[in-house]
């Protein structure tokens, strides 16, 4: 689980994600399970396509979102626990620490 800002989180490969509405739609395909993100989720979910730092995640967020940095920190990490608890996305060293 997320330990520290220095690891990175990516979407699993064996997701597809297609827009939903206002949000995304995700197929996990080795579980045959659909889940969906809204607006925001979405968001998330493009910006892990490649590996990133969960602070930058969150400075990503609140650089694009009317949201307090506590209160989204607070929400990303809820949202990628949910997403990792679901085999989604993995956790890898970030290449650049900082």
């Amino acid at each position: 689980m997320m330990s520290t800002s220095k690891n990175a989180v990516v979407s699993s490969p064996q997701v597809v994600a297609c827009e939903f509405g206002s949000g995304v739609a995700l197929l996990d395909l080795a579980g045959n399970t659909y889940f969906s993100l809204n607006d925001v989720g979405a968001f998330i979910w493009e910006q892990i396509r490649t590996p990133l730092p969960v602070s930058e995640i969150v400075d990503r967020v609140t650089a694009t979102y009317d949201v307090e940095p506590a209160r989204c920190v607070s929400d990303v990490q809820t949202l990628l626990s949910r997403l990792e608890t679901a085999g989604l996305i993995r956790w890898e060293q970030a290449e650049h620490a900082g």
